[in-house]
């Protein structure tokens, strides 16, 4: 009976109420460890050694998602979007800016603006990010033309846009002159704080639309080329969870040569979120289903043929799984030690890989160093999160590591505003 009264509480409700529920938990297991009431104390509090690249009262910065480096290939350089938008879901466009600053010896210059978009999302920024084979000097961001969704090519050192393209970015493909896109509207609906709002939505009425999915899209002449539609996802090796919902895609990824890609195909009924780990040839072809269970979370590529998933399997249980690309074939990885969700970025060696953790009982969120061949956890650093920024406007970490792989940045909460921090991997 629980269950049933439960199901029937719209979801976007259910994570609020579950929201303000943790949020006043917080607060009171705070309160009490003041006073030393509680059994954690803050011993052996690790706080990494960083430098705040750039924060101020009254403006948000963000790198924007985990899975883009915003650290430039050949300078000491970081792109980032601000914004002045007020702290809270997204209803309407709010004007922002690309740009960059330049650091060195722990310390950053002034955010240096590029360019405005009204283009962007809490969770993933505008997508800005470097174009690949530019040697940092050119750029991609996401921003209106003609009144919808598009993207822009600008000339960094020059701070001029370079070409228009009618359509959004997500993944760029390695050559720098290709990339995969979605429908970010559907998505900013779906799935708040990941999409564009107050877009008009052709399809919106449609659950599984055959003109909507994923598109390969031309970063030279703009055209664009459904390669795997909504409605053939909805059709493909389908579960009874998909009856009666709406689906929709997002976190897609190239592996490091651009020959294959993977992306995350949800769907939600009136009561519950699911989602299954897909790849397939950066044309369309070959489609693997690598997780059909109904939990599929964040992951990253370790080479081309092998992706890191925090996902759950009815035989193991929720875990991060090393898969083998088209084989399928998966094993856990750190087997009651890293028991949390998080967004994970392997290092140079391919050995060892980054991550964090969302707040814990005391709001305190965790930087977090993963050794695959030792099997051991490193703990890098711990950030309070303020548990009334939620759902939406939640400040994950989203670690993001240079081309190096000796430094990376992380986005905080300071003074109630968003900052980036960076941060040595010593």
């Amino acid at each position: 009976m629980f269950n049933s009264i439960k199901n029937s509480i719209p979801l976007n409700l259910r994570i609020t109420l579950r929201s303000y529920q943790r949020m006043l938990t917080v607060w009171l297991r705070r309160f009490l460890r003041s006073f030393n009431l509680t059994r954690t104390a803050t011993k052996n509090r690790k706080i990494a050694n960083t430098t705040i690249v750039i924060d101020e009262v009254g403006v948000h910065y963000t790198c924007g998602y985990y899975d883009v480096s915003p650290f430039n290939p050949n300078q000491q350089s970081l792109l980032l979007f601000r914004t002045k938008a007020p702290y809270k879901p997204l209803t309407k466009r709010y004007a922002g800016e690309v740009g960059y600053v330049e650091f060195s010896d722990n310390v950053s210059g002034e955010f240096i603006p590029l360019e405005k978009t009204d283009t962007w999302c809490w969770q993933q920024g505008c997508r800005l990010q470097w174009l690949p084979g530019a040697e940092g000097k050119l750029a991609i961001f996401n921003k209106s033309v003609l009144s919808k969704p598009g993207a822009a090519i600008i000339d960094v050192e020059l701070g001029k846009i370079q070409r228009e393209i009618g359509s959004p970015i997500y993944a760029v493909h390695p050559n720098g002159q290709e990339a995969i896109t979605l429908d970010f509207i559907r998505l900013g609906r779906m799935r708040p704080g990941y999409g564009y709002v107050e877009f008009a939505e052709d399809d919106k009425d449609c659950p599984a639309p055959a003109n909507n999915g994923l598109w390969k899209l031309s970063l030279i002449t703009g055209e664009k080329e459904l390669l795997l539609s909504l409605a053939e996802l909805s059709l493909l090796k389908p579960v009874e969870t998909m009856r009666g919902s709406t689906h929709y895609i997002n976190h897609v990824s190239y592996n490091p040569s651009g020959s294959r890609l993977l992306f995350i195909h949800l769907w939600t009924n009136k009561s519950s979120r699911f989602g299954r780990l897909i790849t397939m040839n950066s044309d369309g072809s070959e489609v693997t289903i690598l997780n059909n269970e109904g939990h599929a979370s964040h992951y990253t590529w370790r080479n081309d043929s092998e992706i890191l998933h925090y996902a759950t399997h009815t035989d193991e249980g929720t875990a991060y799984y090393l898969y083998e690309d088209i084989t399928g074939h998966r094993q856990v990885i750190g087997k009651d030690i890293l028991t949390e969700d998080g967004h994970p970025t392997f290092l140079k060696d391919k050995k060892c890989f980054i991550t964090d953790t969302y707040p814990d009982n005391y709001g305190d969120q965790k930087l977090l160093r993963f050794d695959i061949k030792e099997n051991s956890l490193v703990e890098l650093g711990r950030f309070y999160h303020p548990p009334e920024y939620f759902g939406e406007v939640r400040c994950d970490l989203h670690p993001r590591l240079d081309h190096g792989y000796n430094q990376f940045a992380i986005d905080i909460i300071k003074n109630k505003y968003r900052a980036v921090y960076i941060g040595q991997l010593s």
